[in-house]
């Protein structure tokens, strides 16, 4: 299972749906959560291999938004009409990084993840923060909406992501893109590519909350 999967307009330029479901089967991904940028991307790759691909809504419909969709008055029509339509089994990713999201509580923030909580879908939650008490006050405040939280909180230390699951039981984790030209500082490797001590603690003690995702990102530079 690859729990974090891009389909991307730029992605589409060097590559056809058929070529990328085709990649998948030949990486023996039986289950794929696939975000689309535009979000009906991702219902390109489900109706081409309906068993594999979870197709998920993506709030992004342009590059950039991810650092502004929290100001789109829309928002939360366009996400109630398609998770009305059947279509999509969740949300996100959804980007809150310091410098760039306000706060969790702002009605668009807090009514997206009302609206997940009301139709029972997860939030693929992007969370960027050198503290876990951000992540640990919403996903805490929205008890009834399921988190999939992505990156393991991006840059947190084993033991801020061990606060958070311990405070909060609504929340999963996904390990992609811990590596270090993505998001640097508290490392999960050692030179050998072996999990360091906590991290691997830390795993084994919450072994049924930890999921793998890639997170494709594109163009690799």
């Amino acid at each position: 299972a690859d729990v974090h999967l891009h389909w991307k307009w730029n992605q589409k330029e060097d590559m056809s749906p058929q070529q990328a479901i085709e990649i998948l089967r030949q990486q023996n991904i039986g289950l794929a959560v696939v975000t689309g940028t535009p979000p009906e991307l991702a219902l390109e790759l489900h109706e081409l291999d309906p068993q594999r691909v979870i197709p998920i809504y993506g709030l992004y419909r342009i590059p950039g938004e991810w650092a502004s969709w929290h100001r789109d008055d829309t928002l939360l029509a366009r996400v109630r009409m398609a998770l009305e339509s059947g279509r999509y089994q969740g949300i996100g990713e959804v980007h809150l990084i310091g410098g760039f999201i306000s706060h969790w509580q702002k009605p668009t923030i807090a009514g997206l993840f009302s609206l997940a909580a009301e139709f029972d879908v997860p939030v693929l939650l992007h969370t960027e923060f050198s503290r876990a008490d951000y992540t640990l006050g919403l996903c805490q405040a929205h008890a009834k909406t399921r988190f999939l939280w992505a990156h393991a909180g991006s840059m947190l230390a084993p033991d801020q992501v061990r606060k958070v699951l311990q405070g909060c039981a609504n929340v999963q984790v996904e390990l992609s893109a811990r590596d270090p030209w993505r998001h640097r500082g508290n490392p999960m490797v050692d030179e050998d590519g072996m999990l360091l001590p906590d991290w691997r603690t830390l795993i084994i003690d919450h072994a049924d909350r930890f999921m793998v995702g890639s997170d494709p990102v594109w163009p690799v530079d």
